[in-house]
């Protein structure tokens, strides 16, 4: 899986400066896109619980056209993940993790030029847990974690992207994500995510 990083990472960087140039003479440059989810997923902590969970992300990202139909888009996630479990005594307890991610993907349009547009992304993401955070309402109890570790998964998108003037658009979509590695430290709780089914909102501002 980390070659598969490394040469994605590679793609992205060579393909950004080609499409950099090659749009610079153009005109075109690409977007900037503010996201916001919010859905399902289940989380799971190793050898503790596994659980349904609430799910909130909002991001910032920027987008490189390579083409008319296909570009590549980066940026920074701000994940919050909320779920309810029982502790070892039986004891109702809410978690809730908080997450920065760096995606990385390919994005196609079946006709970027459209004022309403049908679009497809997929890629990778990795995922740094800064923050967990359990509570124990009724006996108000909080116990925090933080920088816990990393976890990286593959993530695909697929919506609608709607032309509202020449330097706005919006989007609404379906993001699904899981994740398929991890690296913590033996000292703190594993957490994985999979199964996130989401809602995404989207603003597009043209470059």
């Amino acid at each position: 899986m980390k070659n598969c990083l490394i040469t994605f990472l590679f793609i992205f960087s060579t393909s950004s400066i080609f499409a950099q140039d090659d749009y610079k003479e153009s005109g075109k440059k690409g977007n900037w896109i503010i996201t916001n989810q919010f859905g399902i997923a289940t989380l799971e902590a190793e050898d503790f619980f596994k659980v349904r969970a609430s799910v909130f992300e909002g991001a910032f990202s920027r987008e490189f056209f390579l083409n008319e139909k296909f570009s590549i888009v980066t940026g920074l996630e701000f994940l919050r993940v909320k779920a309810d479990f029982q502790d070892l005594d039986n004891k109702q307890q809410h978690i809730s993790n908080n997450h920065i991610n760096l995606p990385l993907s390919v994005k196609f349009y079946n006709n970027k030029s459209d004022k309403i547009a049908l679009f497809a992304e997929v890629g990778l993401y990795g995922s740094y847990l800064y923050e967990s955070k359990v509570e124990n309402i009724f006996e108000n109890e909080t116990q925090k974690q933080k920088k816990l570790g990393f976890n990286f998964g593959q993530h695909f998108i697929a919506g609608l992207r709607f032309k509202l003037d020449k330097k706005y658009s919006a989007s609404l979509g379906f993001k699904y994500k899981s994740d398929f590695s991890s690296s913590y430290s033996d000292s703190k709780q594993q957490f994985e995510l999979t199964e996130y089914y989401a809602v995404q909102l989207g603003l597009y501002l043209v470059l």
